[in-house]
């Protein structure tokens, strides 16, 4: 889905994760999360906007968790949203901060031809709030990223993960309720240490199931620093490719 730099601008919204999943090492090399202020983000945008982007895509190790400080200046105070009548409003009450759902209402309301993308997010924190901000705000692309990362729940535990393919799968069938036209899309890691073939085949099938509009899918290579690294690297290279190019037929239609 990724387009060219003329067409597409990517902004960061904050850096850092605080999930430690077992085989990532941001939290480690970028540290915790840090969100960016609010004005500087819709700064940035309208520089996008006005330099003739028609993509934004807002990025982050974990939007879903976005809390950015609202200063205290005049350049945001005509910028309306859905559930605050003005951000003055917002800080008379002693508000903060302005979340992620709060944040594509904002955006949408800037003026301009585009379309916000976002990732990534986690399945843990995507809120109903966020699935109605992209079913009903217009300049907010309908597609999500959602890593499921395995299909197996032992795997799952075992990656830190802390959701079951039970709970992902609720949430799919909810987004894909609320907006049916939704382009779903979604990360693997195949070859994972504790990866049985039965766990392997757990996402096969809900590869299938949930019929991805695109997976991006990751042969696991240990990384010295995380948890997954004392688990070694036991599954060969040539199994990791097996799998996969499986799951790339299933989820991409294609065997390359």
């Amino acid at each position: 889905k990724y387009q060219s730099p003329a067409i597409s601008k990517f902004i960061p919204i904050m850096k850092g994760c605080n999930n430690f999943c077992s085989y990532c090492v941001v939290p480690y090399t970028r540290g915790r999360e840090i969100s960016r202020p609010f004005d500087q983000i819709i700064d940035d945008i309208n520089k996008a906007i006005n330099s003739g982007h028609k993509e934004i895509w807002l990025l982050g190790q974990n939007v879903n968790s976005y809390q950015g400080v609202i200063s205290s200046g005049n350049a945001s105070r005509e910028i309306l949203t859905e559930d605050f009548s003005t951000l003055a409003d917002m800080r008379s009450r002693n508000d903060k901060y302005i979340g992620f759902a709060e944040l594509l209402s904002v955006i949408n309301k800037l003026d301009g031809d585009f379309l916000v993308y976002f990732t990534s997010n986690h399945p843990r924190d995507i809120s109903d709030k966020i699935i109605e901000a992209v079913a009903t705000l217009p300049k907010i692309a309908k597609y999500i990223h959602l890593p499921i990362q395995s299909g197996s729940d032992k795997v799952l535990r075992s990656m830190k993960r802390p959701y079951t393919v039970e709970q992902y799968l609720r949430l799919v069938q909810k987004i894909k309720n609320k907006i049916p036209n939704i382009k779903i899309t979604t990360d693997v890691i195949v070859g994972y240490p504790t990866e049985t073939e039965d766990d392997f085949q757990k996402t096969v099938a809900v590869l299938k199931s949930v019929g991805y509009f695109q997976a991006y899918i990751n042969k696991y290579s240990p990384r010295e620093g995380t948890a997954a690294h004392k688990l070694g690297d036991p599954i060969p290279w040539s199994e990791k490719e097996r799998r996969w190019r499986i799951l790339n037929e299933i989820a991409n239609n294609k065997s390359t």
